[in-house]
This record gives C-alpha cells, structure tokens and sequence, in this order.
C-alpha cells in the first residue's frame, strides 16, 4: 500500500479489486445457487482516473456479465465523496445510467451530514457505526440518522456490532440491516486465506 500510494497508483489496487469481485460474482452466478452482492470500497484515487469509467466498461463488455448492476454496490466513504464530490459524483452517476449499479455512503457520522450529502446524489444504502472510536452514538442522533436516510430512500446497515446491546438499540432505531461480530464472528481460516489471497 505505501508503494502504491508513494506512486498514486493506488487506482490500480481498485482495478485489480474490481476485476476479483466481477470474476467471484459471475463463478456465484453461474452455480446459481444463491443471489450474491458485494459492497466495494474505492480509494481517493479512482476518483480523479479519468479513464476508470471506460475501464470498467470494457471488463463488463467482455464478461457479458448483465448482473453486475444488481451485484456490485460500489461504497464511498463520507470524507471522500466530500473532498472529491464532483468526481464522485460523475462517476456515480455514469455507473448508475449505464448499469444500474447502486451506491452506499459509508461512514456516516451523523444525520445533518447524510443529509448534505443525499442534496447532491442518491444513495441507495446508508452505512454507518453506533460506535466512533471511545464515543457511542446516542440512540436519538441514531433515530434521526436512519429517518433522514429513510426520507431519501436510502437503506441503513449499521456495522461493527458486538453486542446485544448495540444490536438492540440499532434495531429500535429502525436499521434495514446490520453486521458485525454479534452476527457473524471472525473465523480465523477465512481472515488468513483472506490475507494469503491479498
């Protein structure tokens, strides 16, 4: 990662993630078995690659791949599409009339922001942690943040759960999904293949 970021390279990192995710989602898809989606983050630097949009369309284009609207949800990390709006926003955009691929805000520290941020473009998902470092989330400021998202049509995943406790108030704030270690613990075999594969 330094190297790459040494280097502003790190569009190629994004290349090489989106190329691995498409190929494990036409494999799912073609065992149909199960309907499969991945949430897929982007460093800053895509953001100002001009010729990711022409990229991607050329990897679609010769995968024949119709689905990738419904499979890949491409996620933009609140402080990113803030520093970078207008390129987030164009590229977005692109994605969203050429394939129909849908985007998530993640990272959402508050409603007031989310809101700044629904005013320039939609997200269909909103992400976001009851807990910010030491600071808990109030269970008011999570209400607030699932209705402004809810307003804008936008489903709320609340991340990093570890407890009952953080589950239960996350559900009564009214979240669509939720994640973390109280749903899923870590399992060592995946996270070292994971990081062999990296």
């Amino acid at each position: 990662m330094p190297v790459l970021q040494d280097t502003n390279k790190l569009n190629t990192l994004d290349r090489w993630v989106i190329r691995d995710c498409i190929g494990k989602l036409i494999t799912e898809y073609g065992k149909n078995s199960i309907d499969t989606g991945l949430f897929m983050t982007l460093t800053s630097s895509s953001y100002s690659d001009k010729n990711l949009f022409s990229w991607f369309e050329k990897l679609i284009d010769s995968t024949d791949f119709i689905d990738v609207g419904y499979s890949l949800i491409l996620e933009i990390d609140i402080k990113k599409f803030l520093t970078y709006q207008n390129e987030a926003e164009k590229l977005i955009e692109e994605l969203r009339e050429k394939y129909g691929i849908s985007t998530a805000l993640i990272h959402v520290p508050n409603h007031s922001i989310l809101e700044q941020c629904m005013k320039h473009v939609h997200f269909e998902y909103t992400r976001f942690s009851p807990t910010f470092g030491d600071a808990e989330m109030s269970s008011n400021d999570m209400e607030k943040l699932v209705n402004m998202a809810h307003e804008h049509k936008s489903l709320v995943i609340a991340d990093k759960l570890e407890t009952g406790e953080s589950l239960a108030a996350t559900i009564e704030a009214g979240v669509d999904y939720v994640s973390g270690y109280i749903i899923q613990p870590p399992q060592e075999e995946i996270e070292t293949a994971e990081s062999m594969e990296i």
